[in-house]
């Protein structure tokens, strides 16, 4: 590691005097180019040096683009409130309550939120951290289950959340890498297993970090909040 940080010091010493010799659009080619360089081969922290200077030359960094964002289940659920009767619900994507040991089992019953993301920059993008926000929470009584299918096994992120309002750090299920490397124009599929140990109506939307050289930002995906429920198999009122 101090040998790649050492030549990432030379490296970026050369670019500051090749940079005497070129300017505007050439400049900040040339950084983003030799930055996707050391990227590639591993040296993040040269990396970083060289993108922070295509940054600062006036480099406009664009925020993830996000696509089609879908909630796959096993249940689709009919159920009410039960403080408030008059507020129904149906038709939700479901699944049944788990225990907190079972929070990153791999192929469960539980719903799965995905989407699409890419990065629209010229330099790779850092997708650090993902968080599924609990913004609205509903006691249900009288779940019904309308529809039962096979859901597909995924791979991605799993996410263990409670009945209160806030964010819940997402973990990876691999743990091969520590964040996903988005290259210039790339596009990745996240899958979110999420589960639940208390049953009920759960308003959710997703959020993420991500950064370019030491640029970094959080974003909603798509501001697109989903509704999934979590029920008791014990009181179900009809399995179909």
């Amino acid at each position: 590691m101090k040998a790649w940080m050492n030549l990432g010091y030379v490296l970026f010493t050369i670019m500051l005097v090749t940079l005497t010799l070129v300017s505007g659009n050439n400049a900040v080619s040339y950084l983003i180019e030799q930055g996707n360089d050391l990227f590639n081969q591993g040296n993040y922290s040269g990396s970083i040096n060289f993108y922070n200077k295509a940054i600062e030359l006036g480099n406009q960094i664009n925020a993830p683009i996000f696509n089609n964002i879908v909630v796959q289940c096993e249940f689709k659920l009919d159920a009410i409130d039960t403080i408030n009767q008059s507020q129904s619900f149906l038709k939700i994507s479901s699944g049944p309550t788990s225990s907190i040991s079972d929070r990153v089992r791999i192929g469960s019953e539980n719903p799965s939120i995905s989407f699409d993301i890419s990065n629209p920059n010229g330099m790779h993008m850092r997708i650090s951290n993902i968080y599924v926000n609990m913004i609205k929470y509903n006691r249900i009584t009288n779940p019904k289950v309308l529809q039962n299918f096979a859901k597909g096994y995924n791979r991605g992120y799993s996410c263990f959340i409670k009945p209160a309002i806030g964010s819940y750090e997402c973990v990876l299920k691999a743990d091969d890498y520590d964040f996903i490397d988005l290259a210039p124009n790339e596009l990745e599929h996240i899958v979110i297993n999420v589960g639940a140990e208390t049953p009920g109506a759960y308003e959710l939307e997703i959020s993420l970090d991500y950064a370019i050289g030491s640029e970094a930002h959080s974003i909603n995906v798509m501001d697109v909040p989903v509704t999934v429920s979590f029920f008791d198999k014990n009181l179900m009122n009809e399995m179909v």
